[in-house]
């Protein structure tokens, strides 16, 4: 069975739930909160997770379609490349050395970035294209605002056969065939031996 855009987005949802701490974050449950988010990200936009950080954010950005052709035959096969993104978020006031490297006890940006790459990036997911895996496409800031907030966005990538409507195509069905082998007027040189065959009801 195929994937679809809700089970692709559940299964990277999973992978990022156990990073989040039940108490104050550790080293390996480093979030404070874990949790969808929808929308452009701006100040405003995190005010709705309060004073929850560090953050990780899960965003699901869109599907674009890529579409082969076999030349041989004319099929076509559609496949969806669907994009994912984790935000990062760390709220800290104190220098941007601490706020991207982190401090004693405390993690920066970047070592909070690779705890989400370690959860999401090719993670498996049943029904994916060809049974490819999630793939990783880029990190980039999404938000900065010195003093207050860092936000890291993580882009992910997932292959997956787009669902299609089911239509019933009429065809004339194959009755007869007939064909021979080194037929008269080729390049076949005298006698020409012929191998017949005939094939009906089919």
């Amino acid at each position: 069975m195929s994937a679809t855009l809700a089970t692709i987005d559940a299964a990277f949802f999973a992978a990022l739930t156990p990073l989040l701490a039940t108490s104050e974050p550790t080293d390996a449950f480093p979030f404070a909160c874990v949790a969808r988010f929808v929308g452009d990200m701006s100040r405003d936009a995190l005010q709705q997770f309060g004073a929850q950080s560090p953050a990780c954010l899960l965003r699901f950005d869109g599907e674009s379609d890529l579409r082969d052709i076999d030349v041989v035959s004319g099929a076509s096969e559609e496949k969806g490349a669907a994009q994912w993104t984790v935000f990062v978020v760390v709220e800290d006031p104190r220098s941007p050395d601490d706020t991207v490297q982190g401090a004693t006890g405390v993690p920066g940006a970047l070592t909070l970035a690779g705890k989400a790459l370690s959860a999401c990036n090719a993670l498996a997911v049943t029904g994916l294209w060809r049974g490819r895996r999630v793939r990783y496409v880029d990190a980039r800031p999404a938000l900065v605002a010195p003093g207050a907030s860092y936000v890291l966005a993580l882009r992910f990538e997932a292959l997956r056969v787009v669902e299609q409507a089911t239509t019933t195509q009429p065809s004339v069905p194959l009755t007869n065939t007939r064909g021979n082998v080194n037929l008269i007027g080729t390049a076949d040189p005298a006698p020409n031996p012929l191998d017949i065959f005939n094939a009906s009801t089919i």
